[in-house]
């Protein structure tokens, strides 16, 4: 998948975790999103995680600051 691919299939699931379109870019972190807290961030991690069949590290979790980090790490799974 091209790191544009999973964008666009972040930007599903942020549609259903938010019931809404969420315009996200690479550069896109939570303080960008309104909404975007602790429990969201949980339920967009368990969405990407069953969407993309795999497992985030706790170390990943924490290091992502943006969307584009979180492309990253799926593109490396």
């Amino acid at each position: 998948m091209t790191r544009e691919e999973i964008l666009n299939v972040l930007k599903e699931i942020f549609k259903e975790v938010f019931g809404e379109e969420i315009p996200l870019t690479e550069l896109t972190s939570a303080k960008d999103v309104k909404g975007w807290d602790s429990l969201t961030h949980i339920a967009i991690i368990s969405s990407v995680e069953e969407r993309f069949n795999m497992k985030f590290k706790m170390k990943q979790v924490l290091s992502m600051q943006n969307i584009g980090d979180m492309i990253t790490i799926i593109e490396g799974n």
